[in-house]
């Protein structure tokens, strides 16, 4: 016990010896990995923000049902079960004329001019299920064109097609988007890491000699690389709420032209905390490693 108590205390004395004696490297170390950590962060931030609204957006297809003027309620409501059960049809729904032409007249900002006698006819929207092909669109566009109670049918068959190439074209570019700065954010941490280590080759090969583990050699380097990256983490969470709550008034300002309510609001305090915690842990590990293969080449 007296010997784990004495090399738990030569470690924390190297601990602050090499924080004191190499102040420079260690704050360069401390700003380099503040601002690694607050670019992700901030765009987290901002990408949570917007996930709500955004993902509220459907981006499946709809089929417009012009149905005939005059058509009874019972009628209407047989044409829209009917199409409802057809292949590739998620949901139908009716759209009355007054429902859409309040529809048109927001859509306009009040510069359509209302007729005295609405002309639209009640209209059926069937919502078309995304993966359903181009072929089974044209068919059940077909088949509904075919009642004797609809009038016209407007859709796009290529919808989906469209939609797919979207899809893996977004995909792709996302991949290569976070691949290349997130490997170029593990090189800046490593490099901010390899800064915080303080024991040097002589004296790790020195205290080898004497039988020392490799890994007693470089627990203060780890200790000291896990101290600097939960303050870097911490001062990271500041900058990143500073920074999104000064973008916040345009971007909610940006997205309200399109109906979109968009709400900034600062993550969890157990979020906070988990990441700074990971981020000591990172610390240590990147330090530790850096220690031991400086050392054990010398």
């Amino acid at each position: 016990m007296p010997k784990l108590t004495a090399a738990w205390y030569w470690a924390f004395r190297q601990f602050l010896q090499g924080l004191f004696s190499r102040k420079g490297p260690a704050l360069l170390s401390y700003a380099i990995v503040t601002l690694a950590l607050s670019c992700p962060l901030i765009a987290l931030s901002i990408a949570h923000s917007l996930y709500a609204p955004i993902s509220s957006i459907s981006p499946a297809q709809e089929i417009t049902v012009f149905t005939v003027h005059g058509i009874g309620q019972g009628q209407l409501e047989t044409l829209r079960a009917s199409i409802g059960s057809l292949p590739g049809i998620t949901a139908a729904r009716v759209v009355s004329p007054e429902e859409a032409l309040r529809q048109i007249d927001q859509t306009t900002q009040g510069q359509y001019s209302q007729p005295e006698d609405n002309p639209l006819p009640n209209i059926i929207l069937a919502s078309v299920d995304t993966e359903a092909t181009e072929s089974t669109v044209r068919s059940t566009a077909a088949a509904i064109e075919k009642s004797n109670a609809v009038d016209s049918v407007a859709y796009d068959s290529t919808w989906n097609t469209k939609l797919a190439a979207l899809k893996k074209a977004l995909t792709e570019f996302g991949v290569l988007v976070c691949a290349v700065p997130g490997t170029l954010l593990l090189f800046v941490l490593v490099c901010g890491a390899s800064l915080t280590t303080a024991v040097t080759p002589r004296s790790a090969k020195t205290l080898r000699t004497l039988g020392a583990s490799p890994w007693f050699v470089s627990r203060p380097d780890a200790w000291r690389g896990a101290f600097v990256f939960f303050i870097a983490a911490i001062t990271a969470l500041a900058l990143s709420d500073l920074t999104v709550s000064r973008l916040a008034p345009s971007v909610t300002e940006a997205f309200s032209l399109y109906s979109l309510p968009i709400s900034f609001e600062p993550a969890p305090a157990l979020w906070q905390l988990g990441f700074a915690a990971a981020a000591a842990v990172l610390g240590g590990v990147l330090a530790g490693l850096a220690s031991l293969i400086e050392n054990r080449t010398a």
